[in-house]
């Protein structure tokens, strides 16, 4: 109710209390109508999985031989390793005082611009198999690289992007859709090619 408060106060004159009640009034019901649109328009999360061959780099962690804990924070966002990153003080938020990130990208802060955004989930396996589709039903939006994949497609035009772990924004380029068989059909999946740089 700060809003409304301030608005009260810097009135030049007494406000009715007929009048104040009324804008009570319309400011919850405002806030309900708020609350339950925040609600319905969870953001949509996608799973992908791809076949890889076994892989023998285990990068090094990113953070200094002294520090207390072996685990990262999970609430964190994790940067992956580069061997050519200079060596220098970790950032630390000034608001929340977790590295990683600074005031300006905190996701405490800025809860809003971090919750609305589709992500992805990455899994890769080693075996081989001869379909290169693995269908994850609980996904809200399936992902693949290659647009030829896909019997049709249509340019994607749309604001959004995926979300990876380390909190940066992949290209949607196309959506389409694919049939495996007369009766089993995928549809509005995301082409997103940098996903096979990962």
């Amino acid at each position: 109710y700060n809003d409304l408060i301030i608005a009260m106060q810097t009135q030049d004159s007494v406000v009715p209390f007929e009048e104040l009640f009324d804008k009570i009034i319309d400011h919850e019901t405002f806030l309900i109508h708020n609350e339950k649109k925040n609600l319905d328009s969870a953001p949509p999360t996608v799973n992908i999985a791809k076949h890889s061959p076994p892989s023998h780099y285990f990068p090094k962690p990113n953070f200094p031989s002294s520090a207390p804990c072996l685990f990262p924070n999970p609430s964190s966002p994790i940067k992956p390793y580069t061997p050519n990153q200079p060596t220098s003080t970790p950032i630390v938020c000034q608001f929340c005082n977790k590295r990683r990130h600074d005031a300006k990208k905190c996701y405490k802060l800025f809860p809003h611009l971090y919750s609305q955004r589709p992500s992805a989930n990455h899994v890769t396996t080693s075996s081989s198999a001869q379909n290169p589709w693995i269908v994850d039903s609980g996904a809200s939006h399936h992902v693949i690289f290659q647009m030829l994949n896909l019997s049709l497609h249509q340019p994607y035009e749309g604001p959004d992007d995926i979300q990876i772990g380390d909190g940066s924004g992949l290209q949607i380029t196309h959506t389409g859709s694919v049939s495996f068989s007369p009766s089993f059909n995928l549809s509005n999946i995301l082409c997103v090619p940098l996903l096979n740089k990962i």
